[in-house]
């Protein structure tokens, strides 16, 4: 029995949530790669029941109306089975009324629910989610400890030799998939065995949950006694333990909204600053934070990390060079007339990059505004880009792309034009048989981890997302990413690029498919020349 199969097509329907146009848009990709031009994804319930059993996951719950609709769709022919599998967790009292139970906030409803529409419920005795905890205990190792290669030793050497001294700052460069927050983690765990308290800062909740799965992993193996983890920002309030060593990790929106007492107090129990995607740190919000911290009275250290090399920061690389008194570390090739990509790559250390152009015949035209924006901003204005979004040729090329890797039984990470795009590809492919779910930064936490645990373990071939898995995203096995986002940032660019170049030494991939669109538009990221040229950045 799964409820998924009893609702109805509008109750499905409203669970895609897709508007009148973007529901146009889907079906004339499908009809066309059907090549049935009467298809109709809101005449098809059984594509709309397949299609719902991939996205649906836990927080859906969530919506009462989503919830509601499944209640009802619970008959009372259903009790007896229900009844049978799940009466150890229903209380004696509520046997008689499993309506009544089933719309209850308790966990056992909450259980029954989910697995009457096909979730598999994680075991009671299994730790409670991220956003339940504030302080974490480190639990007893579950993977294997991983020592630092070679290249991240000389890292780390650089690093204690910048901290030694006190108020001691260094820059770290390493690119994506090379093990920046593995390096980190190292220096990390040292310091925490000598009794120092370490902030980590992060500007999202996925780089936190990335942070504190890696000190996890690394601690549990070198620690030498146990540690406070504290969960600072996106709703986490945890508290440094005076009594013992402590990796805070801190949401950066949230410190910025710390009054000064609150900020001072924090800094006098800080002795080791990491700021993770420490190209940002110049920005003036986030600048003030790390000012505020490393104060003349204190003897703070402060290490950045940064997966893009600082030529392509543009302007602000002196000032962020300055900030770092000049002492910044890089990666360099053993051979100096060699890039560093290259030896990377010849390593195992990174993927090899395939570079591929999905060549189509643009719809859309560029009007002289569209022109002087490119030429004047250097960006994509927001006119342009929803051309791009809609241009019928563009996506088709891109799904075609997209549906090939995919049936190949590649990884495949898909970054949309827009959000709406994203999600529009995503349906369609569902409605070809390909699994895939859509993300963004709207999308509920519980869900956008849902939705990458489910594609890290292959039951997603195809995740679609828009403005969410440039950072704080480790999926090491990807073969393919496909960029349909377009944009002037060379170091929004790397990141994405990046998600697919962890190497087989590091336990990803060989080589890694690399697909862009041939937008051909002046002055900003658009053909595959462009994005190649960005690695050839790294010397």
């Amino acid at each position: 029995m799964n409820l998924i199969d009893r609702l109805s097509i509008k109750q499905l329907h409203n669970l895609l949530n897709l508007d009148d146009s973007n529901m146009e848009i889907v079906n004339s990709l499908v009809r066309k790669v059907r090549k049935n031009s009467y298809f109709d994804l809101l005449s098809d319930k059984n594509t709309l029941k397949n299609i719902s059993k991939v996205v649906v996951n836990k927080s859906n719950l969530q919506d009462s109306s989503f919830k509601n609709s499944l209640i009802n769709a619970v008959n009372t022919e259903d009790f007896p089975s229900i009844l049978e599998k799940f009466g150890e967790i229903i209380p004696e009292k509520s046997k008689g009324d499993l309506t009544k139970f089933l719309s209850g906030n308790s966990a056992a409803a909450r259980k029954i629910l989910l697995t009457l529409i096909g979730l598999v419920v994680s075991s009671d005795n299994e730790r409670a989610d991220l956003e339940l905890v504030d302080n974490i205990e480190i639990s007893p190792p579950d993977v294997a400890y991983k020592p630092l290669k070679v290249y991240q030793s000389k890292i780390c050497e650089e690093i204690r030799r910048a901290i030694d001294p006190s108020r001691g700052r260094i820059m770290v460069c390493m690119p994506t998939g090379t093990g920046k927050t593995r390096t980190s983690m190292e220096i990390i765990s040292e310091w925490a065995n000598a009794g120092k308290n370490i902030l980590w800062l992060v500007d999202s909740i996925e780089l936190m949950e990335q942070a504190l799965e890696c000190f996890s992993q690394v601690y549990c193996h070198v620690g030498v006694d146990s540690v406070n983890v504290c969960l600072v920002g996106f709703g986490f309030k945890g508290e440094i333990d005076q009594n013992k060593s402590n990796f805070v990790v801190g949401g950066l929106q949230t410190l910025n909204s710390m009054n000064h007492k609150k900020l001072s107090e924090l800094s006098r129990n800080i002795d080791l600053v990491f700021f993770d995607e420490a190209h940002h740190l110049m920005a003036r919000t986030y600048k003030k934070i790390t000012d505020s911290l490393l104060t003349v009275e204190n003897e703070t250290r402060l290490v950045g990390l940064s997966a893009t090399p600082f030529r392509t920061v543009g302007h602000e690389t002196d000032d962020l060079i300055k900030y770092f008194r000049n002492s910044f570390v890089n990666l360099e090739a053993e051979n100096d007339s060699r890039m560093l990509i290259e030896s990377l790559v010849e390593k195992g250390v990174l993927a090899k990059p395939i570079w591929k152009n999905i060549d189509y015949d643009p719809q859309f035209i560029l009007s002289e505004h569209d022109l002087v924006h490119l030429s004047s901003k250097q960006e994509v204005s927001k006119e342009l880009l929803l051309k791009l979004a809609n241009d019928f040729n563009r996506n088709f090329s891109i799904l075609e792309v997209l549906q090939s890797e995919a049936n190949l039984g590649k990884s495949v990470i898909y970054f949309g034009t827009t959000k709406d795009q994203s999600k529009n590809i995503s349906v369609v492919l569902n409605c070809l048989g390909v699994k895939s779910i859509h993300i963004d930064q709207d999308t509920p936490s519980g869900q956008r981890r849902h939705a990458i645990s489910e594609f890290r373990n292959g039951g997603i071939s195809v995740l679609c997302n828009f403005g969410i898995l440039t950072t704080g995203f480790d999926a090491p096995k990807i073969d393919t990413v496909v960029l349909g986002r377009v944009s002037s940032s060379k170091i929004l660019i790397n990141q994405m690029i990046g998600r697919g170049l962890r190497g087989y030494l590091l336990g990803g991939t060989e080589i890694c498919n690399v697909f862009v669109p041939n937008d051909n538009l002046p002055h900003v990221v658009s053909t595959i020349e462009d994005v190649e040229s960005l690695l050839t950045a790294w010397k």
